[in-house]
């Protein structure tokens, strides 16, 4: 295993349900790149149980307003068997729907960590300072 997907691990902890956030509005495909980035790389360190919400959402019409997916997210975030760790993903904090998320894992005691970016490289942490 390499020593990213090891240090990875570490920080992940004893996760098995991961939620993502992230922006998502008026970025190009709803910032689908990213997402599906991180979904893949939490799956190769053997999380099944990752909500994406792009990826939930790629079969609607886009009909909905932005409240109706918000509160498709909190209803997600809610469930009964509830998330072990929410990971924001860069520009969360810039997005009213991530940082909605966030409040609402924080409400949950849903553990937050974030992905910063550090030149070229991506890591994640479990600080961040804004």
């Amino acid at each position: 295993m390499n020593s990213d997907i090891t240090d990875l691990c570490n920080v992940i902890g004893a996760a098995q349900s991961v939620y993502l956030s992230g922006p998502m509005s008026n970025r190009e495909h709803n910032n689908a790149e990213e997402f599906a980035k991180w979904h893949a790389i939490l799956r190769e360190v053997g999380i099944t149980d990752v909500y994406d919400p792009v990826h939930e959402w790629m079969t609607d019409d886009g009909d909905k307003s932005h409240a109706e997916y918000l509160r498709r997210t909190i209803h997600e975030l809610t469930r009964p068997e509830g998330y072990d760790r929410i990971i924001m993903l860069p520009g969360w904090e810039w997005s009213l729907g991530a940082c909605t998320e966030k409040n609402v894992a924080d409400a949950c005691g849903i553990h937050a960590l974030y992905v910063l970016k550090l030149g070229t490289k991506e890591i994640l942490s479990e600080g961040v300072t804004l």
